[in-house]
């Protein structure tokens, strides 16, 4: 959750207002580009890491080592 979506939620005080700073829909944006690639021929393998925010890698780090390796493998 980003600081426009805690702002809307009142948790960020002084947040402006979805007019100067809404919430961001990047798990949306990310699929709509990573969709894209993958039609244009690119190999794509997306999972949500739940609990964990921009840092999978170090906040989900087993988990997210993981799955890169097996990707990484995979090609």
């Amino acid at each position: 959750m980003g600081d426009g979506d805690l702002g809307n939620t009142g948790v960020v005080p002084d947040w402006p207002g979805d007019g100067v700073f809404p919430a961001q829909p990047m798990v949306r944006e990310s699929r709509n580009v990573l969709e894209r690639y993958h039609a244009a021929g690119g190999r794509v393998q997306m999972e949500i890491f739940e609990g964990s925010g921009h840092a999978p890698l170090f906040e989900a780090s087993e988990r997210w080592n993981t799955r890169f390796f097996e990707f990484l493998a995979s090609i």
